[in-house]
């Protein structure tokens, strides 16, 4: 059967659910945020990514959730004991929360049911990215006028509670250095604060090294960084040029170069009136020269291999590398 893949309306779900689709993010997860008596039960070896929908019709194109399942520490039998980590993305508080909640329990215990499985124990964690803040309430609170006695009829469940401007900057710095959880964080948080981003520019960033799966997170976090950060593309670009390890740099630089030239063939930035969209314009093409010339001064990617990537014709790259020859900026290939 094809698989369906849910609808992800905007950037910072983008962000969210790209993050989590590698299993270290969760991992860090658990070991960071979880309470230790739980952390230290689940066996995060064992994490593996559920494909299944389990939010059907329209409301999947509101939910952006990430399910993961492991086993509990100690037990004879690797799948004995089931435990499902429900990961669903907010970005203000929501009402509806349990009620969405129960609609994933459910489903999750009938997939259990009609695979033949035990019931799964089910953990849910909101990951919340609003400055507002969330005032957890039992379920029962959502009745008016609930009559005495009647709460025990109201189902009484818990969930793990991750909000991101609630968390202090040392920690994520901190866990920035070793986990994409880390540097996720941070861009949701301080995306916007230029002062932060010119002094820990490399923490969105430094926790990666060459493995294949953080390639794409790579891509998302400098898409989210182009996008929502007040500094102009150059600048973002020049602070990496300083503050990034080559390889890293490379990815983030080509990716930056992707977005302009993208930019430049729809016309004009959307939402930008004429005139400031004509000066972007202008702007992007003297950082799509500066990148270029970069690329081809470090020898970072090839002359083909820049073309592929920034959508360049080969003949502007071969002008360019003519240019820097020219004026002595770039050794003549033998």
């Amino acid at each position: 059967m094809k698989k369906i893949k849910p609808i992800i309306h905007n950037i910072h779900d983008r962000l969210f659910k790209g993050t989590f689709q590698v299993p270290q993010t969760v991992a860090d997860c658990i070991s960071y945020f979880f309470p230790p008596d739980l952390a230290e039960q689940l066996n995060t070896d064992e994490l593996e990514l559920d494909p299944a929908n389990y939010i059907s019709g329209a409301l999947r194109e509101f939910y952006a959730d990430v399910v993961y399942r492991t086993v509990l520490k100690g037990k004879g039998k690797p799948a004995e004991v089931t435990v499902v980590l429900l990961f669903e993305h907010k970005s203000a508080p929501d009402a509806r929360l349990h009620r969405q909640l129960l609609q994933y329990l459910q489903a999750i215990w009938e997939k259990d049911q009609h695979e033949g499985r035990e019931l799964s124990i089910i953990i849910p964690i909101i990951f919340y990215q609003g400055k507002k803040p969330w005032v957890k309430k039992p379920f029962a609170e959502s009745f008016k006028d609930l009559p005495p006695g009647a709460a025990r009829f109201i189902p009484n469940f818990d969930y793990i509670l991750i909000a991101v401007h609630q968390t202090p900057d040392e920690i994520l710095l901190q866990l920035s250095e070793f986990s994409p959880l880390g540097g996720m964080m941070l861009l949701m948080k301080k995306v916007k604060n230029t002062v932060f981003t010119r002094l820990h520019y490399a923490s969105f960033f430094n926790f990666f090294g060459n493995k294949t799966e953080f390639k794409q997170i790579r891509r998302n976090f400098a898409e989210y960084l182009y996008r929502l950060s007040p500094l102009n593309p150059l600048e973002l670009n020049e602070l990496a040029d300083k503050n990034l390890s080559p390889d890293i740099k490379a990815e983030v630089m080509t990716q930056f170069e992707t977005m302009l030239y993208k930019e430049r063939t729809a016309g004009k930035a959307e939402g930008k009136a004429e005139g400031k969209a004509e000066g972007k314009a202008e702007e992007r093409v003297l950082l799509t020269r500066k990148l270029v010339e970069r690329l081809l001064i470090k020898k970072i990617l090839s002359d083909e291999e820049i073309t592929d990537a920034l959508e360049v014709d080969l003949s502007e790259v071969y002008r360019i590398k003519a240019a820097l020859i020219e004026q002595g900026r770039l050794n003549p290939e033998v």
